[in-house]
């Protein structure tokens, strides 16, 4: 999953959007359409997780929990936190 996470500087979410993603037909690429799952990410400051204040995308369980754990790792870049996420590789 390639996305963008817009991070302010006080660590807080504000826009996610997914650039690009191979995942399952019909399940997890519903993360290019589901505008209810990012809209509860707003706001959020790095402390996501999904079944606690996170709902998964139905059906897609697995790629709600890469989404999570990419939004928290954005959250954790700008904010300094240590953070331990081996499936996030920062560009520059």
């Amino acid at each position: 999953i390639t996305m963008w996470v817009g991070v302010s500087s006080e660590g807080e979410v504000n826009g996610v959007m997914v650039r690009d993603m191979h995942e399952t037909a019909g399940l997890g690429l519903r993360a290019f359409t589901d505008g209810e799952f990012f809209i509860q990410t707003m706001g959020a400051a790095g402390d996501l997780e999904v079944g606690t204040n996170a709902d998964a995308i139905t059906g897609a369980t697995v790629t709600s929990r890469a989404l999570v754990k990419g939004i928290n790792s954005a959250c954790a870049f700008v904010t300094g936190a240590e953070i331990e996420s081996g499936a996030t590789a920062w560009e520059g």
